[in-house]
């Protein structure tokens, strides 16, 4: 359980700074703390929000949740959270968040098996990825109308050129056939999302069409990694990175073997290592079976990642697990000795070599 005590008092002390009370006589007071329960179900409430939101907080947020506090000295809390008639403490933290972008009308998936899917309901949550593939099926798969969007979508402002779309999506084909396979799987496109999708420009360039919102995964993917290095609270860190990996149902258009599609899966694939990486990290003193569920997610798809094999030796040894430690260790020897049939690096095994002689383990599998 996060230290829901130290994150109220961090922000109630900053609250307190910003916004000074005063009472009937003109002298100063601070409104009384929450009690633990109030501060954390409040910051679970305001990081699921930076979340859905796709945000993260504005400077203002300690001003929405010292407001809350005020309320709270008249109202008892379940009434606040409950009853509609009442302020409710969703619409003020929704003061301390930006604006909520356009609702999606186009959804593209590229992670795992690739589909596109169109939202007929604006009051669809654009990051509630679960609920809304149980909801609304894909209303239809084609590979080259995912790929071709894809494509567009990861440099959403650049305009390309046919000879660019060609050689990158099309390169068994010849320039002529090339152009039948883009312009056929462009007008699919149209007729899938009722509206353009991929505009002509002049002199034989085409643009995505900046007037359509569309929800990307891997734009989500990556925007939320990049926000979870800016917030300074670790349970909004945690809940954006959480759902950055959530979102990443396999490598990218995993059954794609094109060349533009390489680097662009490495990079993604590396940047989900990080992320795992990083929430194991912040997870490992409140929730050490989260911890270990990251590293454990890392060796399955990169069997020779020192970083996880290290963390979840040094765990295991705080918990004083002997025998998943030993586990650990011996799963990373063999992995290595398989692989390149040599063992780890002399860096980690000298990094481990503390917490295998804590535990009395050989620093050899041999």
């Amino acid at each position: 359980m996060l230290d829901s005590d130290g994150l109220g008092r961090d922000l109630t002390v900053e609250a307190d700074h910003l916004l000074p009370e005063t009472n009937t006589n003109g002298n100063h007071t601070s409104p009384p703390a929450l009690d633990a329960s109030q501060a954390l179900e409040i910051m679970e409430e305001f990081a699921d929000l930076c979340v859905q939101m796709r945000t993260n907080p504005r400077p203002d947020v300690l001003v929405a949740l010292h407001q809350m506090q005020r309320v709270l000295q008249v109202l008892p809390f379940s009434v606040i959270l409950n009853d509609p008639t009442f302020l409710t403490l969703r619409s003020l933290l929704e003061i301390a968040v930006d604006t909520q972008l356009l609702p999606a009308r186009l959804r593209c998936f590229a992670f795992g098996m690739s589909y596109l899917q169109s939202i007929s309901s604006s009051r669809l949550p654009p990051t509630d990825i679960e609920e809304s593939e149980g909801r609304k099926k894909p209303e239809r798969f084609s590979e080259a109308q995912s790929e071709l969007l894809c494509y567009f979508l990861l440099e959403p402002r650049r305009p390309r050129t046919n000879e660019q779309i060609a050689e990158a999506l099309w390169s068994d084909k010849d320039f002529v056939r090339a152009q039948q396979a883009f312009h056929t799987a462009r007008h699919r496109l149209h007729d899938f999302a009722g509206e353009e999708v991929i505009l002509v420009m002049k002199r034989g360039h085409y643009l995505l069409n900046p007037n359509l919102p569309i929800w990307f995964d891997v734009a989500e993917f990556e925007s939320l990694c990049t926000r979870a290095q800016s917030v300074r609270n670790p349970l909004l860190s945690i809940k954006m990175l959480q759902s950055a990996v959530d979102l990443y149902r396999g490598d990218f258009l995993e059954k794609n073997y094109k060349d533009w599609t390489a680097p662009i899966r490495t990079r993604l694939h590396m940047k989900y290592i990080g992320a795992l990486l990083q929430l194991g990290q912040l997870c490992e003193k409140e929730n050490a079976a989260q911890a270990i569920g990251c590293y454990d997610k890392i060796l399955q798809t990169d069997q020779l990642n020192e970083d996880a094999y290290y963390h979840l030796i040094a765990l295991h040894t705080a918990r004083r697990d002997r025998i998943a430690a030993q586990r650990t260790w011996l799963l990373c020897w063999e992995s290595f000795k398989q692989d390149l049939g040599s063992g780890p690096s002399s860096t980690f095994i000298e990094k481990v070599q503390p917490f295998l002689a804590d535990m009395s383990l050989p620093t050899s599998a041999s």
